[in-house]
Formats: structure tokens, C-alpha cells, sequence
């Protein structure tokens, strides 16, 4: 199991939470929005996370943030359409 990918998945979805809905919904393809290929076990496990919970740690997250979560995420959809 490739921990980057779930790393950057898991952040992208800490930050954004219409991607957090997306990826508990269909990992494989919020991965795919971002760049990031997910294996079998990786969306099995995906599937599983209460999506609530994770909306109460991002927005925590985003609340800190501010500016600079957008601005992140602005640059992750760029470079997934570069790639």
C-alpha cells in the first residue's frame, strides 16, 4: 500500500470538503481528479471513513488555514490536469 497516495488524498480531503464527500463516495475516481492512483485495498479502506468526522477535523483544519487551504487546492487540481 502506497502511504503517499493516501497521504495526499486524506490532505486534499481535510481541505476540501466536497472532495472528502467525493472520495468516500468513489476514492478511485477523486483520486484520479488529483493525480493519484489508488489501489484496490486503498479505496476498499476509503470507503470505510466516517465522512462526517473527517468534515469536523478539515474544517478545524480549513478554519486555521484560511487562504492558503485554497490556494493548495487550486494548485493540486492544476497539476492534475498537467498530468
Amino acid at each position: 500500500m502506497n502511504r503517499d497516495a493516501l497521504a495526499k488524498v486524506l490532505g486534499h480531503a481535510l481541505v476540501n470538503q466536497d472532495f472528502a464527500t467525493k472520495l468516500t463516495n468513489d476514492p478511485a475516481s477523486a483520486g484520479h481528479s488529483i493525480g493519484v492512483h489508488l489501489d484496490a485495498q486503498q479505496v476498499k479502506a476509503l470507503k470505510g471513513i466516517d465522512v462526517s468526522k473527517l468534515a469536523v477535523v478539515g474544517t478545524g483544519i480549513r478554519d486555521k488555514l484560511g487562504p492558503l487551504a485554497v490556494l493548495d487546492q487550486q494548485q493540486n487540481v492544476q497539476q492534475a490536469m498537467m498530468d
